[in-house]
């Protein structure tokens, strides 16, 4: 039986946070959109069905955030032959793949977060490959004793029935965020609430004026951000077939038109960017929430997206969109779909 090994993923919490694993299906997620070669080894040929994961969370405030285990080993990412999402790479094919991924499960939440200053401070993960100068790779491999000291730190309790003295994890549930109540979220077929906000284009949009037409309004945290990157480049990408749809693309945040202007300049963005400053329309669809991250609760947009018939009613929402990378291709096969039939 092959000896059980350890990892470190990195994932940027705008894009794929641990409260997303916690929130997909059977708390399992595809660790998809590695395009470095030796991460990419790494999922391929050494990662094996078992094996230990701490969940780190890269970007602003770096932490280790809980532990997963892997649950299939490496196979071949499938985005990297779909045109539409950004990690698309004309020289992988079905036949011929050039990058993999594997399936973690969520194990446990930390009580706390782990902070990178902390480990740094930690004896015993002076060689930690995260802790190297220079050390990106977003696919590490973890020592035992370097597993068994985090594990500690988070104060996660042990079972002194098993054998080889590693801590056992015992999962953690994660709490849920405090949202709104769960009648006053739209649901499909409810007329979509109008409004009118400034635009990139500096001039203001009202939903209204694009009754006819399918619009695609989506709600996302921050400009220039990771995750919303992704999403606005896949938008943009996809925006001549959606363009042959009759369909408009809304993107909503509470950053103002000045940033939304950069953003849109920085990245090449084909698509409208709206501001709401006062969180009015953000509220009045439900994307602004009480959120719990790094163990402090405060309120902020939550990534979401609805479809808006020509007759001005929602025809199909994502209220909680977990990964922004392909989540333009889903929405326009939901188009696709509907006026297919």
């Amino acid at each position: 039986m092959a000896e059980k090994r350890y990892w470190l993923l990195k994932s940027d919490p705008d894009a794929f946070s641990i409260e997303d694993l916690a929130g997909s299906p059977h708390q399992t997620t595809c660790w998809d959109g590695v395009r470095n070669y030796q991460a990419r080894n790494f999922m391929r040929d050494d990662m094996k069905v078992g094996d230990g994961v701490l969940f780190y969370h890269s970007q602003a405030h770096p932490a280790i955030m809980g532990t997963a285990r892997v649950v299939r080993e490496g196979y071949p990412d499938h985005t990297a032959w779909e045109p539409g999402n950004r990690h698309f790479d004309p020289r992988s094919t079905p036949e011929n793949p050039v990058w993999y991924m594997v399936d973690i499960q969520l194990e446990a939440v930390f009580p706390e977060p782990l902070p990178l200053k902390v480990l740094k401070e930690t004896g015993g993960l002076e060689e930690m490959v995260l802790l190297r100068k220079g050390s990106r790779l977003s696919v590490q491999p973890v020592t035992a004793s370097e597993y068994e000291r985090v594990l500690e730190l988070a104060h996660l309790k042990e079972n002194p029935a098993m054998t080889g003295g590693m801590p056992v994890v015992e999962k953690q549930p994660l709490q849920k965020e405090n949202t709104m109540a769960a009648d006053a979220l739209l649901k499909n077929g409810d007329p979509a609430p109008d409004f009118s906000l400034a635009s990139s284009e500096g001039k203001d949009v009202r939903l209204s004026d694009y009754r006819g037409k399918y619009v695609v309004l989506y709600f996302y945290p921050k400009d220039n951000t990771s995750g919303c990157t992704t999403e606005a480049l896949e938008f943009t990408e996809l925006q001549p077939e959606l363009e042959r749809l009759q369909t408009v693309v809304l993107g909503v945040s509470k950053d103002s038109v000045e940033s939304h202007q950069k953003f849109v300049e920085k990245q090449g963005l084909k698509i409208l960017l709206l501001s709401d400053p006062d969180k009015k329309v953000l509220e009045s669809y439900g994307a602004w929430q009480l959120k719990k991250m790094y163990g402090k609760e405060s309120w902020g947009v939550v990534r979401s997206t609805f479809l808006v018939g020509p007759d001005g009613r929602i025809v199909q929402s994502w209220p909680k969109v977990a990964k922004a990378a392909g989540h333009a291709a889903k929405v326009l096969e939901e188009l696709k779909a509907r006026q297919a039939g």
